[in-house]
C-alpha cells in the first residue's frame, strides 16, 4: 500500500479528500459496514484513485485492525491516496462527525427516549442497515472470490462454521485464516515459480 505508487499529480486535495470523507462519515447510519461500501463507490468507482481489489484489501486491513471499522477505513483510504497527512486529514473528518452528533444527541435523547415515534425510527433504521449489511457481504464476497474461487468459498465457509458453530474467538478465525492464507499465496506460489 505504498501511496508514492499514485501518480504524481495530486488526484484530490487535502480539502476535498477532509469534506468527503467529513460527509460520508456524517450522513451515512450503521456504522463500519455501511460506510465501507459509500467510500468504495466514491473512492473506486466515482473519483477512480483506489481499484476494487485495493479497496476490498484496505477493508480487511481496517476490519482486523483495533477501533472502530468506518474510522479505520477512512484513515487508511486517506492514507492510500495522500499519504501520511492525508491519513490526518481522514481521520480528523472520521472522527468529527461522531463528535458532535453524540454530543448533541446525549442532550436530545435523554429528553425523548421514551417517545414511540422516536423507538419505530430506529427499528425501521435497523432494518435499513441489516439490508445494507447483505448487500456489502454479497459485494465483497463476489470481489474476494473472482481470483480464487473454490478457495475463498471453502475459507469463507469455514470461518463461519468456526464462529456460528463452534463459537470460536474472531480473532483466533483471523489468525487462523490469515495463516492459511499466507501459507497458501506465499510459500505454494512462491515454490511453483521456481
Amino acid at each position: 500500500m505504498d501511496y508514492k505508487s499514485q501518480p504524481s499529480t495530486e488526484p484530490i486535495s487535502y480539502a476535498a479528500l477532509f469534506l468527503t470523507l467529513l460527509k460520508i462519515n456524517a450522513f451515512t447510519f450503521g456504522g463500519g459496514y455501511t460506510i465501507v461500501p459509500v467510500i468504495r463507490d466514491v473512492f473506486v468507482r466515482e473519483k477512480q484513485l483506489i481499484d476494487e481489489e485495493e479497496m476490498l484489501n484496505l477493508t480487511a486491513l481496517a476490519q482486523s485492525g483495533p477501533g472502530p471499522m468506518a474510522i479505520n477505513t477512512s484513515l487508511l483510504t486517506g492514507y492510500r491516496v495522500r499519504g501520511p497527512l492525508g491519513a490526518i486529514v481522514a481521520l480528523i473528518a472520521s472522527v468529527l462527525p461522531c463528535l458532535i452528533i453524540i454530543t448533541a444527541l446525549f442532550y436530545v435523547y435523554r429528553n425523548v427516549r421514551s417517545n414511540e415515534w422516536v423507538n419505530a425510527a430506529f427499528r425501521v433504521m435497523s432494518g435499513v442497515i441489516s439490508g445494507v449489511l447483505v448487500i456489502t457481504t454479497i459485494d465483497m464476497a463476489r470481489v474476494a472470490l473472482k481470483a480464487h474461487k473454490r478457495f475463498g468459498a471453502m475459507l469463507m465457509a469455514g470461518a463461519f462454521i468456526a464462529s456460528a458453530f463452534l463459537h470460536w474467538n474472531t480473532v483466533l478465525i483471523l489468525v487462523i485464516c490469515g495463516l492459511i492464507g499466507l501459507a497458501l499465496f506465499h510459500f505454494v506460489e512462491e515454490a511453483e515459480v521456481k
